[in-house]
């Protein structure tokens, strides 16, 4: 069986990831959403509540740019799709998609008044909907990423799509991390 050749950053890739960062950018500017809003209810906690917000700002592009590296990793010349699943930065990226879709539509269902678990009604939308994902996806990645490291199956390539896969799964997973430091340092106070 001959290897399959490395596949090489094109200007079609480039075209995909500008895309992926617009529709997030996009998103933030329809929302409302900004980079510079964190509110500080004591002083001491300007710099936890100011990791936490920019932590929560990575969602929308972590979420647009996971979505785009499995476009990415379906373009020729690549792996045959049994292998795919078997590199960890797919593997992170597909754990990463599904989690974020089942989370969606959980989100779907209270939006539209199936599901109420508040017991108050409408939930803050834009806000809550992609920072909830950060919630989600890292748990799965870290499953991914825990049952490959497991199995003796992995195949680790060495392409540029396979490590931005990875990059993108340590990005969710650190960017939780960082929420979750920053809600207990503006908690402690």
């Amino acid at each position: 069986m001959t290897p399959t050749p490395e596949r090489r950053f094109t200007l079609l890739d480039a075209m995909v990831l500008i895309a992926a960062t617009a529709a997030a950018l996009t998103f933030i500017r329809a929302t409302g959403l900004s980079f510079l809003e964190p509110t500080f209810d004591h002083p001491r906690a300007k710099y936890a509540a100011l990791a936490r917000h920019e932590a929560s700002m990575a969602m929308p592009f972590l979420t647009s740019w996971t979505l785009a590296f499995f476009g990415l990793r379906l373009i020729p010349p690549r792996p045959r799709l049994r292998r795919l699943g078997r590199q960890p930065g797919t593997a992170a990226c597909i754990a990463a998609i599904l989690a974020v879709a089942i989370h969606s539509m959980w989100l779907l269902s209270v939006f539209i008044g199936v599901v109420d678990p508040v017991g108050k009604g409408w939930l803050r939308v834009p806000r809550f909907f992609f920072e909830s994902f950060g919630d989600v996806a890292p748990y799965a990645i870290i499953g991914a990423w825990s049952t490959y490291a497991l199995s003796a199956r992995r195949r680790p390539r060495t392409d540029w799509v396979d490590r931005f896969g990875n990059i993108l799964g340590v990005a969710w997973i650190v960017a939780v991390l960082a929420r979750s430091v920053a809600l207990l340092g503006i908690l402690s106070i």
